[in-house]
């Protein structure tokens, strides 16, 4: 990362990955407010004016929110005579520099918006190719972020056409938080920790929200400070939820250590409304600002292995960034024994830290409580696979080694690992509609064998490399094309209706989240083993939401869950 200066991080809905320079930007995720969701075209300097003025009336700029970013259409429709991008005059009659100014003067920060294309997609001119000429020309207006978006692209690889804009905003000489907004369709998280988009647009729905929520929970793996996962801009406020629904979508942006914009007109907003009441929440905003960085990982579900119903199922494997074994940076990251893989005499394959072998399964059918979970997202999503990584063409996970799967490697294989049982090779799934950036679904699938000069010969597929398993001490084992490694996923997975979650904050204070996704109250535990904590141990614990402290503690914390609804802890070991 090289070429990412001054930027930091984000997705629209499909997270960035590598390491984030220490450069005084984004130290925290980035809080303010956006103009699309909202009013999407229907933008003016007047408009701008007012709702900075209206964020600073209300108090929420002391809170934290201070960009003020425009979207899409705020463009004249063609560059003036030099070649540079110009505002609409009429829109913005005393044009950007001026906003800009008046932005700064109230102690604001000013964003704007551009594409990684010829046009942006409200087809305005967009930046590709004229990186440096617009770069020259935001930091004349005194732009302090960039959202830069993925319209009317030449189709060129997206890790090659974004890096030149962000070259650009160095060589201009003003630091500028730089929002990549790829949609995951290139899992920026392996390459833009600077930058990046998670996913597609946010709406203003419940199922909306829980889809984007589930598609950033595994890329834990790429946030933290200079680089956050970012799903989309905030729907509090603009109706289409309900108060538990839209204090859940807080909460959980928070949890995630998503950049926390809100989207609505808050020119509306009153001292006490529900809106502002979720938006102020100063205790939830520390979760999100807390320095450490950590975002929240899902540490229990309703389908996690302490439920009978899911037992027997294995090992949950996923392709994941590789963990480094003598690692300076502060960024969580996977046990490195939950990526160690020995070949033992016999073709088995070991996981070190289960000691468990690789297996693999045949599909098995979707059950009645899968269909209860596609239910719970509603019509977004069509089939449990682009959800769950227990779905594949053939599955993949751990058993006894006694009952486990031989398989074969090394140069007779061609760098595949194949099943000795079926001859098919394991791979990283490669669907570009399966969103997730990490924790990519493992499968197996054909190794297409070929006949060349009257032998076989394995021409595998780009997914189907690896680097390959030997030694008594174990060792990763690397996808050669993703470059991600095998690993065994310690998160939770997707819940039918309930899941628990939780992260270390700087002060050693735990937050914990209990999410009920179901139509129905419920009551949710979180033990003191599912968090980490020695039994007996005295804790205080403090409801963010009703802001109720209770001491003393000592096994567990206990809540009824409102339907579509959260309870949220900060949890203080007591001395």
């Amino acid at each position: 990362f090289e070429f990412m200066l001054y930027y930091a991080a984000f997705l629209a809905l499909l997270v960035p990955g590598i390491e984030a320079k220490d450069n005084g930007l984004a130290r925290t995720p980035p809080m303010g407010w956006n103009s699309w969701n909202h009013f999407a075209c229907d933008i003016s300097e007047e408009l701008i004016k007012e709702t900075a003025d209206a964020i600073l009336d209300t108090g929420l700029q002391s809170m934290g929110y201070e960009y003020i970013n425009l979207d899409d259409c705020w463009q004249a429709s063609e560059r003036d005579m030099e070649g540079r991008i110009m505002p609409d005059a009429e829109r913005f009659p005393s044009g950007m520099k001026a906003l800009g100014d008046y932005l700064h003067e109230r102690g604001f920060k000013f964003g704007i918006y551009s594409s990684a294309g010829f046009k942006t997609c409200e087809a305005y001119p967009a930046s590709l190719g004229r990186e440096e000429i617009d770069a020259e020309v935001y930091a004349s207006w005194g732009v302090d972020y960039l959202k830069y978006d993925n319209c009317y692209t030449d189709f060129g690889v997206p890790e090659k056409r974004y890096p030149p804009m962000s070259e650009a905003l160095d060589q201009a000489g003003r630091p500028v938080v730089y929002s990549l907004c790829e949609w995951g369709r290139a899992n920026p998280a392996t390459w833009a920790d600077k930058i990046g988009g998670v996913s597609a647009d946010i709406s203003d729905g419940w199922y909306s929200i829980m889809t984007r929520a589930a598609i950033t929970a595994p890329l834990w793996r790429y946030a933290g400070p200079g680089g956050w996962n970012d799903p989309d801009m905030l729907e509090v406020g603009n109706g289409g939820c309900s108060f538990d629904e839209y204090k859940t979508h807080f909460s959980m942006w928070a949890m995630l250590k998503s950049p926390l914009i809100i989207g609505n007109d808050v020119r509306t907003m009153k001292a006490g409304d529900e809106a502002m009441t979720i938006l102020s929440n100063k205790e939830i905003i520390d979760i999100n600002q807390d320095s450490l960085g950590w975002q929240a990982r899902r540490i229990w579900s309703d389908r996690s292995e302490h439920n009978p119903i899911f037992k027997g199922r294995g090992d949950r494997l996923i392709a994941a960034k590789c963990s480094q074994t003598k690692s300076t940076n502060t960024r969580q990251q996977d046990a490195v024994e939950d990526q160690k893989w020995t070949l033992q005499a016999d073709g088995t394959i070991m996981s070190h830290s289960t000691g468990m072998c690789l297996t693999e399964r045949q599909e098995r059918p979707q059950s009645t409580e899968d269909e209860e979970l596609l239910e719970s997202f509603g019509t977004n999503v069509s089939s449990l696979s682009e959800l769950d990584f227990s779905f594949g063409r053939g599955r993949v996970t751990t058993e006894d080694c006694v009952d486990a799967t031989k398989w074969d490697v090394g140069v007779k294989t061609g760098g595949a690992i194949v099943s000795r049982d079926s001859g098919m090779c394991l791979e990283v799934a490669s669907n570009p509609l399966v969103v997730f950036t990490d924790g990519k679904r493992l499968q197996m699938a054909s190794c297409k064998p070929e006949m060349m000069d009257g032998h076989k010969f394995l021409n595998i597929r780009e997914n189907q490399g690896w680097t390959q398993p030997s030694g008594v001490t174990g060792a990763q084992l690397l996808n050669l094309y993703q470059r991600q490694c095998l690993t065994v996923d310690r998160d939770a997975p997707l819940g039918l209706r309930k899941e628990i979650w939780s992260t270390t904050l700087a002060d050693g204070d735990l937050a914990v989240m209990m999410l009920n996704k179901g139509k129905l109250p419920a009551h949710l535990s979180a033990s003191w083993e599912m968090l980490g904590l020695e039994e007996g141990t005295k804790v205080t614990t403090y409801d963010l939401w009703s802001h109720e402290r209770k001491r003393g503690r000592r096994n567990q914390v206990s809540s009824l869950v409102a339907p579509h609804g959260v309870v949220m802890f900060r949890l203080s070991v007591e001395e």
